[in-house]
């Protein structure tokens, strides 16, 4: 069973406004947005679509062992095993970690073996926390660098903050109060 040490649960790509944590009407507009499409989508039937659930996050990395170090860490993830594949025609090798509890979202990582990392900011890994200060101090001590220190959003209800891991990724961890 992975190992939380208190201090996170994946969520895959998260934003604060993505955690539920949305005013009435920016909630009643996705709802009506959603809607909508399910209107057009059934033509005269109106059958309302439920959302397909985000299952799991692969992040591309470059050394796979150093990042695999910073999310055992900084989350307590433990390795559940490592392979070799192809996407697209390229080779990759990854490392799957537990989900907890089983059944859950999973994160993976994943290395193009044909080719460097590209750096890009394509991606925000998004974290709750139960401790957000032990989080990012967890983060730092496994080399992040903090970008934005915790700050407190008591109109969303929460308290965040942004790291990068050692390969650059931007995390945001929100504590929920």
């Amino acid at each position: 069973m992975m190992r939380f040490a208190g201090c996170c649960v994946l969520l895959g790509a998260l934003t604060i406004s993505a955690v539920g944590i949305a005013s009435p009407v920016q909630a009643q507009s996705r709802s009506n947005a959603s809607v909508e499409h399910a209107e057009r989508s059934q033509g005269d039937a109106k059958e309302f679509k439920k959302p397909v659930p985000l299952g799991f996050t692969k992040l591309i990395v470059e050394d796979m062992d150093a990042m695999s170090k910073f999310y055992g860490a900084l989350c307590g993830f433990e390795e559940e095993g490592r392979g070799d594949a192809q996407i697209a025609g390229r080779p990759v090798r990854e490392v799957y970690f537990r989900s907890d509890p089983p059944g859950t979202g999973t994160f993976t990582l994943t290395k193009f073996l044909d080719a460097p990392r590209l750096a890009t900011e394509a991606v925000i890994l998004g974290f709750i926390a139960t401790n957000i200060d032990q989080f990012v101090e967890t983060a730092v001590t496994a080399g992040g660098i903090v970008i934005e220190t915790v700050k407190l959003d008591p109109a969303h209800g929460v308290k965040y903050a942004f790291v990068k891991d050692i390969e650059g990724n931007l995390i945001e961890v929100v504590e929920l109060l």
